[in-house]
């Protein structure tokens, strides 16, 4: 009955400039995905609460939330993270395949750079918090995650990995977790 649309820009550098690119890259990608969901208003709409999702429902239309798939588009500035609420995401990812300046990924060939959550993203975490932003762990390093469970004042989600133990692939959570 619902759908998560996941936005993601592949990692580049960690310039500024490129940071800026990634970042307006998602931005447009947000912005042409609600320009296809006006066109398509009979068949789905966009849903910003649960709330939503259900009035969706009870429509007949399909509810469709947006992500990140990496809060690398973020840049550095954790007013991104607000500007993204305004576009309509609801769930946001903190790293794909590589470590960003939010989190520790679990897959970065370099390892670890920040133990799991840096100081930006113990910010990113406080303002998806504020914001109502569900905060989602897959592909972060189980550091990430230990760190994003004593950090966030909400639930978590793992939307997309699983048990370590019933598939041992680095993405996957650790069985303690």
């Amino acid at each position: 009955d619902a759908l998560v649309f996941a936005v993601y820009v592949g990692q580049m550098g960690r310039s500024p400039e490129a940071l800026r690119v990634a970042h307006e890259r998602a931005v447009r990608c947000f912005e042409r995905t609600r320009h296809v969901l006006e066109k398509n208003a009979v068949q789905c709409g966009l849903a910003l609460t649960a709330e939503d999702g259900l009035r969706l429902k009870a429509e007949g239309r399909r509810a469709l939330y947006l992500s990140t798939e990496n809060a690398y588009s973020l840049g550095r500035d954790v007013a991104n993270v607000e500007k993204f609420h305004r576009l309509g995401v609801r769930m946001m990812g903190l790293t794909h395949m590589m470590n960003n300046d939010v989190a520790d990924a679990s897959t970065d060939p370099r390892g670890p750079e920040w133990g799991g959550l840096s100081g930006f993203g113990r910010e990113v975490v406080a303002e998806c918090n504020r914001l109502g932003i569900v905060l989602d762990a897959s592909h972060a390093s189980d550091d990430a995650l230990r760190g994003l469970l004593e950090h966030s004042r909400a639930p978590v989600v793992l939307s997309h990995s699983g048990p370590r133990g019933a598939c041992d692939h680095p993405r996957n959570v650790g069985d303690e977790l």
